[in-house]
């Protein structure tokens, strides 16, 4: 359930990161 909550997370600290 929390699997796309998750997923968006990793984006956005990519994004973040990047």
């Amino acid at each position: 359930m929390r699997k796309i909550f998750y997923c968006t997370s990793i984006t956005k600290l990519k994004l973040l990161g990047t």
